[in-house]
């Protein structure tokens, strides 16, 4: 909806309205429009005339069984498509089935490093499949992941880290420079942690 105002030469407010019916649906509009002549300006919903526009943006109710998280989503597409290309990149891919038990093992390593629900972890990784390894672990651990870009500046980096209060990094490179109390940790490290066990 696209409300235009502007006041006209003997003082009077001129209002236009336009609706994108491909976006708001007729009915919404109507009611909506409905109400600015008579608020003079003032756009004031009673609670019936909430309820009731409520209602007719919100569409049928779907009887749909949704995950509920990212992690969920993508085991259960990884369950129905396990042979098939999931990621491709950097000359490498990986199956559905292998980004499936690659994040798995490395949410459990994460896990036993202390990694906690709501915790945010840093992500310092060119853009490969291994970074999606990465970050669907840190989901699956139910943490979320920080991306840092390994092309920054460190002190870029070091203010991004400090500023998500970041603890662990995961990386690619053997050597990243990170602020004191950080702690970078290569992906390969932390799955074969789960591997030798």
């Amino acid at each position: 909806i696209n409300v235009v105002c502007h006041r006209a030469p003997d003082g009077s407010v001129e209002m236009s309205v336009r609706v994108d019916e491909t976006v708001i649906d007729p009915a919404v509009a109507e009611v909506m429009s409905a109400q600015l002549p008579r608020r003079e300006g003032l756009f004031v919903l009673d609670d019936s005339e909430t309820a009731d526009i409520l209602a007719a943006g919100r569409g049928p109710d779907l009887d749909v069984d949704m995950p509920v998280s990212i992690p969920a989503a993508f085991e259960a597409i990884a369950a129905k498509s396990e042979g098939r290309t999931a990621v491709t990149g950097d000359g490498e891919s990986l199956t559905y089935a292998e980004l499936e038990t690659a994040s798995h093992a490395v949410a459990t390593a994460l896990i036993s490093r202390g990694v906690q629900p709501g915790e945010r972890v840093g992500v310092c990784m060119e853009r490969t499949p291994r970074a999606i390894v990465a970050m669907l672990a840190i989901l699956r651990a139910g943490a979320c992941y920080v991306p840092l870009d390994p092309t920054h500046p460190p002190a870029r980096r070091a203010y991004m880290a400090a500023d998500a209060a970041l603890r662990l990094v995961i990386t690619d490179v053997d050597a990243v420079e990170l602020p004191p109390g950080v702690t970078g940790v290569p992906l390969r490290e932390l799955s074969e942690e789960t591997n030798s066990d």
